[in-house]
């Protein structure tokens, strides 16, 4: 119960003296009936962030799909109500059917709620919020083939893995045998803190490569901007066709790879390179390879990569024209190379720079920034032009001699 006091007129109180009124209203109901669930899991409901959001407006009948990209939620809107309930024209039950939803860059640190979506959800998108792992709720959404999550125990036919901008240290729950289908782990895993300027710096936490070794079927892997320090464990990814590495702190490739002829995207700018190793012989389907960004003096052990058509070493410390020889002994058909940035290109004129690297590769397209082929045509077109020129004054001079 509730007391309302009021305050009589002072026209009818006495000298010195107030009074006053109390009466009695009917208390508000309070239904605690949707929190038993948050009280069973150890959760809190948090009501009082729960941003209204007018779910129709982001539903998408034909695709199936819910985008609530970048709503601000800090929690989950009432998945429930919104799915079951009533036409705006008719009292009928309206059931909306959720195939995609996607809660990219909000401020949710649970997905409680997401459950009601059990058997129809299929892709599930919420990186960039403020996950430190996920609730076994996510257990429920049995049709999941598209997700990003750490419980992926009943998910045996998800193909493709995205945990990218979480806080995630370690590697886990991806040994099981079940999980055989995963070809795509995308995975960079930033660490998001903003600072008084309101930007994001990336601070990422894993250490090892591990626990893969089941995923035979996985085709890539995208683990840049972590702490690695080596590579390993990759035994068993046969399958493998792309690894991208990036920003780490490995300072070599060594026999790491000798499974994994299958590659032929290898991604390994600013690590700690000094040198191309040996590790690259065994590459022999490589088509891109980058290790931009490192410490390497010179080009070397590329001889067996003959499919091998983009190579970025800009920004290394390569002094020398002499290693490109184990590229031209390859006769790979190599497009794009760049090697901007360094000694070679830094300490010589830019026409030798160009005619030595065109010299080695005639049929190259693309020298650092510079496309070639743009070039090649604006040349011969005034080549054609000026021999038009000349083949037209000499017919002229003709003309006046015989006059």
């Amino acid at each position: 119960w509730k007391k309302k006091m009021t305050t009589v007129p002072e026209d009818e109180l006495q000298p010195s003296k107030k009074k006053f009124e109390i009466s009695f209203v009917e208390p508000t109901v309070v239904n605690f009936e949707d929190n038993v669930g948050n009280l069973e899991s150890g959760g809190q409901e948090k009501s009082e962030e729960r941003i209204e959001v007018k779910l129709n407006e982001y539903y998408n009948e034909e695709s199936e799909e819910l985008n609530l990209y970048h709503c601000h939620l800090r929690v989950l809107p009432d998945f429930t109500t919104w799915t079951s309930a009533k036409s705006e024209d008719s009292d009928d039950i309206s059931q909306k059917i959720v195939r995609r939803l996607i809660l990219r860059q909000n401020l949710l640190d649970s997905l409680d709620g997401v459950g009601v979506m059990s058997e129809t959800l299929e892709y599930l998108d919420f990186y960039l919020n403020c996950m430190e792992s996920i609730s076994k709720e996510m257990l429920k959404l049995k049709q999941l083939k598209w997700v990003d999550l750490k419980h992926l125990h009943h998910c045996v036919d998800l193909e493709q893995l995205f945990l990218v901008n979480n806080k995630i240290k370690h590697i886990r729950g991806l040994q099981q045998k079940k999980k055989k289908n995963l070809k795509f782990l995308y995975n960079p895993l930033f660490e998001l803190k903003k600072n008084k300027n309101k930007k994001f710096e990336g601070s990422n936490r894993i250490r090892k490569i591990e626990n893969l070794a089941q995923n035979v079927l996985l085709e890539e892997l995208w683990l840049g901007k972590n702490k690695i320090e080596c590579i390993e464990n990759m035994e068993t990814l046969v399958n493998l066709r792309l690894l991208s590495l990036q920003s780490n702190r490995i300072t070599r490739i060594g026999p790491s790879l000798r499974e994994n002829f299958k590659i032929e995207e290898l991604y390994l700018s600013h690590n700690g390179f000094t040198q191309m190793d040996d590790g690259l012989l065994c590459l022999v389907n490589l088509r891109v390879l980058d290790m931009a960004g490192n410490q390497i003096t010179k080009i070397e052990n590329l001889q067996r990569c003959t499919r091998l058509q983009e190579l970025w070493l800009n920004d290394n410390r390569i002094d020398s024209f002499d290693g490109l020889q184990c590229i031209v002994d390859s006769r790979c058909p190599l497009q794009t190379i760049y090697l901007e940035r360094n000694p070679i290109e830094i300490n010589n004129e830019y026409k030798i720079y160009k005619l030595a690297i065109l010299s080695r590769f005639p049929h190259l397209k693309q020298l650092d920034a510079l496309p070639l082929i743009e070039t090649l045509r604006a040349n011969k077109l005034e080549d054609n032009l000026g021999l038009k020129t000349s083949t037209n004054a000499a017919a002229n001079d003709g003309d006046a001699k015989m006059v």
